[in-house]
């Protein structure tokens, strides 16, 4: 995968992200809870994703040392979101 490819992609996962927390957000407030807990279901749901995600890989190629690469990423992703 080209640096470009990754690049886009990582755009793409934080256009998704900003999006889900942006609406989750207005529905809390629109239920009247003042605190950002949309953001934090967001953020949960797609750390969780990630992680399922990394352990699926690492289970498929079946190196540790690949799983801790592809965590790396996953938590680079993470935190883009």
């Amino acid at each position: 995968m080209s640096a470009l490819t990754s690049a886009l992609l990582v755009a793409l996962g934080g256009a998704f992200g900003a999006l889900l927390r942006s609406g989750a957000d207005a529905l809390t407030a629109r239920l009247g809870i003042a605190a950002p807990i949309g953001t934090l279901v967001v953020n949960v749901g797609g750390s969780f994703a990630a992680g399922l995600v990394v352990t699926l890989i690492a289970y498929a190629v079946g190196s540790i040392l690949l799983g801790l690469l592809a965590a790396s990423a996953g938590v680079a992703l993470a935190r883009a979101l």
